[in-house]
């Protein structure tokens, strides 16, 4: 199922590759989903998996009582969690959606509002794209054991994190 459900979101979204910046992400908010926390928690895995396979940045959306009850988020894949009642983003989070009742001009009604704490460049997860992200990327391309989050270090998506996405990331810091 969730092979099929990974092969048909890669392809709805592969007409939109070269102008997508972000991630790719998954709604996890389905009271049909599996019941049993392991084995929603491996279907997530595995959709993003396929959808990282397939050349795009995976990203889990879920409100936060799901991302504590229902299952645990893939490791090493950024989470985007709704939380319309805490008054400061929640530490796992990479994106917060914050209200579900802004107000945007040109819109009627009532509008999701949402807060990105870490763009694609922050391979040290700090919130920022900025030279320490430089240095940790370059350590890890010459082989260092340095802790970098791939999800975000891997600029051009090719599977590992090198000298081309140094120079990537100080193309775009400069």
């Amino acid at each position: 199922e969730s092979l099929y459900e990974a092969g048909r979101f890669c392809r709805v979204i592969e007409p939109l590759r070269k102008k997508l910046k972000l991630w790719a992400a998954v709604d996890v908010e389905d009271s049909h989903l599996a019941g049993d926390r392991a084995a929603l928690t491996a279907r997530v895995k595995l959709f993003c998996d396929l959808v990282r396979a397939a050349g795009f940045r995976p990203m889990v959306y879920a409100n936060s009582w799901w991302l504590e009850s229902r299952f645990e988020s893939p490791a090493g894949v950024p989470i985007w969690e709704a939380n319309w009642s805490a008054s400061a983003r929640p530490s796992r989070a990479r994106m917060w959606q914050y209200t579900s009742t802004g107000k945007v001009g040109g819109i009627v009604g009532n509008v999701d509002m949402n807060v990105a704490y870490s763009i694609i460049g922050d391979a040290d997860g700090d919130g920022n794209v900025d030279m320490a992200d430089v240095i940790r990327m370059m350590r890890a391309a010459a082989g260092w054991k340095v802790s970098v989050d791939e999800s975000q270090a891997d600029l051009d998506k090719d599977g590992k994190v090198s000298v081309k996405d140094v120079i990537l990331l100080m193309r775009a810091l400069s």
